[in-house]
């Protein structure tokens, strides 16, 4: 456990495992416990040095209310500090939902340090988080309780989840959904991202089209689809992602 300054702002991290590192980035409302909670961190310490943080505004990180905080170049800056701060030049990057897009950015600004990119539940085009927005709004003007129902009319909220939701800095939560909305498409970068690229997402998520349209733009990209799984219930199927997974960093390796 520990935190770095980058640019007057704490960015909190992990380190565990032992091989090759690979640096997880989890996606909006998350933290570091989404990848623990789910069980990927086991499944990959015994192969790999596992790198994890909590995106700023999130979690243990600092939590700016300026949406100029939150512009795709200073996420992606973030994650690069951490690896200064460890000494490792090159690294697997695997990156959920916003943590995907940080993933493209990385490989688009900073491709000598990125080995490989796995994506999930995300896509390199521009977004709409106007939905989001509005909810992060609800919790500034009414807090957390309205937060929780109006997310249960829309999903099961499992108590780790409705716990997350009454934690966020719902301030900071709305900063970085206009920050991320402000993002422009890198679809005309896409060709330039010559390392190997895992895409994924669950068929019924919205992003599966969006990186089902990235895939053969990109040099060298593979694609699957979690069948019947949507944005959320996509996290949840571990023992479908991790084989994936595996066998594409066994092959670059």
């Amino acid at each position: 456990m520990a935190y770095l300054n980058n640019h007057g702002v704490k960015i909190y991290y992990e380190v565990e495992g032992h091989g090759p590192p690979i640096l997880l980035a989890h996606g909006g409302t998350g933290d570091t416990t989404y990848w623990r909670g789910y069980g990927y961190v086991d499944r990959l310490v015994d192969d790999y040095t596992v790198i994890l943080f909590d995106a700023r505004g999130h979690g243990k990180s600092d939590k700016p209310h300026l949406i100029d905080e939150y512009e795709p170049k200073k996420m992606a800056e973030d994650a690069v500090a951490i690896l200064d701060a460890l000494k490792i030049n090159i690294v697997h990057f695997w990156g959920y939902s916003m943590g995907g897009y940080t993933g493209f950015y990385l490989a688009y600004l900073y491709p000598k340090r990125i080995k490989s990119v796995i994506v999930g539940g995300s896509h390199p085009y521009e977004m709409d988080g106007s939905d989001l927005l509005g909810l992060f709004q609800l919790g500034i003007e009414e807090g957390a309780d309205e937060v929780v129902k109006a997310m249960q009319k829309h999903m099961d909220v499992s108590p780790q989840f409705e716990q997350r939701l009454r934690s966020l800095d719902f301030q900071a939560q709305a900063a970085c959904v206009q920050g991320s909305s402000n993002r422009k498409s890198l679809a005309e970068q896409l060709p330039s991202m010559k390392m190997p690229f895992l895409l994924y997402a669950g068929d019924q998520d919205g992003d599966y089209l969006l990186a089902k349209k990235a895939a053969p733009i990109l040099p060298n990209a593979e694609l699957f689809g979690l069948p019947n799984l949507d944005h959320g219930s996509t996290s949840g199927a571990v023992e479908l992602i991790i084989p994936k997974v595996k066998t594409f960093l066994a092959e670059i390796a």
